[in-house]
């Protein structure tokens, strides 16, 4: 790694193009299937880590962090630009992850519930959530659903990310 800071999240487009985002807002990206890196982007004026990364394709990528940053790439990480999200990013509350739905659409979790959706990775909605712990992850689920985790061993399930409603999976644990 170009970098020495902690790396939260990576994700790969296909066998030899993919990313890698952390703190310092650190962006990498590697061709070769991760044999090599580059750094695209680093911001630690920003004070904003990143936590997760979505992979659509070899040229497409969406990174979430701290404090509500959004940041997305069309041209394979040539440029990375923020995305105006005020549905889930104006409270500046912690993106942890972000996920593509198995429909195409994404979904986001992060701090105190928070949940949003996206059909494109640009225009976002909240969702609204049951919880008001943190979500530290989300996969997808199904068609159009997903799952959310966080703290205390609090999951979530919905069969439409976009609409929920959004319901308690007991765990077993805290």
């Amino acid at each position: 790694s170009p970098v020495d800071v902690a790396l939260t999240s990576i994700r790969f487009a296909d066998e030899r193009n993919g990313w890698a985002v952390g703190h310092d807002a650190v962006i990498l990206h590697t061709t070769d299937g991760g044999a090599t890196w580059k750094l695209q982007s680093r911001e630690p004026d920003l004070y904003s880590p990143l936590f997760s990364i979505e992979v659509i394709n070899s040229n497409q990528a969406i990174a979430v962090g701290a404090f509500g940053t959004i940041k997305q790439t069309q041209d394979a990480g040539a440029t990375w630009t923020d995305v105006m999200a005020p549905a889930i990013s104006d409270d500046k509350l912690h993106l942890n992850a972000i996920t593509k739905l198995n429909g195409g659409s994404f979904a986001v979790a992060g701090e105190r519930g928070l949940l949003g959706w996206s059909a494109d990775g640009v225009a976002w909605k909240r969702v609204e959530s049951p919880y008001e712990g943190s979500f530290f992850g989300i996969v997808p689920w199904g068609d159009k659903g997903a799952i959310a985790y966080g703290m205390r061993g609090n999951v979530y399930v919905a069969t439409d990310a976009s609409t929920g409603p959004w319901k308690k999976i007991e765990t077993g644990t805290t």
